[in-house]
């Protein structure tokens, strides 16, 4: 049970982290383009970004729409900016951060947040991973344990090298 608030703990503080860097680069973007209402408007695509994929879309369509009202380059500025913080998103914080506090594959993690999607839309997408590391950790820690009565070792340690120690 320990094993699995750790690591469900490191899985939240790593999407908090996340989300609160997207903040923060929507909030210098935004207050940058002179967008009416960029700290509330930068805070509401912080906290979509949570949501996987549709999450950020749907964070960043409200500054674009208000923006748009007061000039087609201010609008063209927040786009630059939701693209800006997307792309630091995708291509360091999810692989490097994310994917290296709670060990799971980069290329695994879309899969289950698509099968998420698929069968229980975005809470689906949301849950899809911490439901996934309470399942392997469930998994592991029954296997140590079986390894340990059926086999006479006093401890085993499920990993690529499996260690044996008597």
């Amino acid at each position: 049970a320990t094993k699995i608030v750790n690591e469900m703990g490191d899985f939240v503080n790593a999407k908090f982290t996340e989300s609160f860097i997207i903040f923060l680069i929507c909030t210098l973007g935004f207050f940058i383009s002179g967008v009416k209402g960029w700290l509330f408007l930068a805070l509401f695509a912080g906290i979509l970004n949570i949501v996987p994929y549709i999450g950020p879309i749907i964070g960043g369509i409200p500054a674009i729409i208000i923006s748009l009202l007061t000039s087609p380059l201010q609008a063209l500025f927040v786009l630059i900016t939701i693209l800006i913080a997307q792309a630091v998103d995708n291509f360091y914080l999810i692989p490097f951060m994310i994917s290296s506090k709670v060990r799971v594959d980069s290329l695994l993690s879309i899969i289950l947040i698509l099968i998420g999607a698929k069968l229980f839309g975005p809470v689906g997408m949301i849950l899809a991973v911490p439901i996934y590391l309470i399942y392997r950790i469930i998994l592991e820690v029954s296997y140590n344990e079986l390894i340990k009565v059926y086999s006479g070792y006093k401890e085993y340690s499920f990993s690529s090298k499996h260690e044996y120690k008597e």
